[in-house]
């Protein structure tokens, strides 16, 4: 942990699954810091990268960034930005 006079850096990781509106799943892992004034979060920063799919998604790469900021209520806004790729299956 990280302190400073106001508020502290927690740093998270995360695995999260997901899945396509067709059934495919993925796996993406962040990695950031949460930065916490009064025990509540303000603001967070990461990287995240995919790390396995299924279906269609097999094979899935991408990596980015994300940072966002969280309001009194809970509620928070993040922009996540970055790139992926699909590999395409081979014709037979």
């Amino acid at each position: 942990m990280q302190w400073t006079s106001w508020a502290i850096s927690h740093a998270i990781e995360a695995m999260v699954p997901g899945r396509w509106p067709a059934g495919d799943k993925y796996n993406i892992r962040f990695d950031g810091t949460t930065t916490l004034k009064d025990k509540a979060p303000v603001a967070a920063q990461c990287t995240w990268a995919f790390t396995g799919g299924t279906g269609k998604l097999k094979g899935i790469t991408g990596k980015g960034t994300c940072k966002g900021t969280f309001k009194p209520d809970g509620t928070a806004m993040f922009d996540i930005e970055g790139d992926y790729k699909i590999p395409t299956a081979g014709k037979k």
